[in-house]
């Protein structure tokens, strides 16, 4: 399902750096789905679980203030299901890899929770480096949407300083 969304998402990007941000995340997707089906054929691959993707991802601003904001809006949305749906995925690796005895398959399943996470971590930096205060701000609050049977719940500082809460209905195809 992820790297059918991301295929999706790269079609329907607008910027660029968004394009590239959802191409390189679907490649990593990929190489997870390549990774569990070895497991199902018998093979854990060996993992380096020190990745700090997310902390090393420094996006280039890319819609300015002047930028076309229907454009805006869209990849803007586009960005939000993605965050969704990586803290959900983030959130079942966790759960799911405490349902194996073996630690080299733990590990491997940690490894990609955490990438999943650093995918979160950069759609972030993404969105916060491309958009306004403002902007982004109004549009994480109101635009939360994903394909999973399950209640998105996000706590944040809007951009007078107010810490908000919401409690959104996930909901599914």
């Amino acid at each position: 399902l992820c790297i059918q969304k991301y295929e999706f998402y790269e079609e329907m990007a607008y910027d660029p750096e968004l394009v590239s941000l959802f191409t390189k995340i679907k490649e990593a997707e990929q190489k997870h789905l390549q990774s569990l089906n070895d497991v199902l054929n018998g093979t854990v691959a060996e993992v380096d679980t020190n990745d700090n993707s997310g902390q090393m991802y420094t996006p280039k601003a890319s819609y300015h203030q002047n930028g076309n904001k229907m454009e805006k809006e869209h990849d803007s949305f586009l960005c939000t299901d993605a965050i969704t749906m990586e803290k959900y995925v983030s959130s079942a690796y966790n759960f799911d890899l405490f349902q194996f005895g073996n630690s080299k398959l733990r590990k491997l399943l940690n490894d990609i929770e955490t990438e999943e996470q650093n995918h979160a971590e950069m759609l972030y930096k993404y969105k916060k480096a491309s958009y306004d205060s403002e902007f982004f701000y109004y549009y994480r609050r109101f635009f939360m949407f994903n394909f999973f049977k399950k209640f998105f719940i996000t706590v944040f500082v809007n951009a007078n300083g107010e810490v908000c809460r919401n409690i959104y209905p996930i909901c599914s195809l």
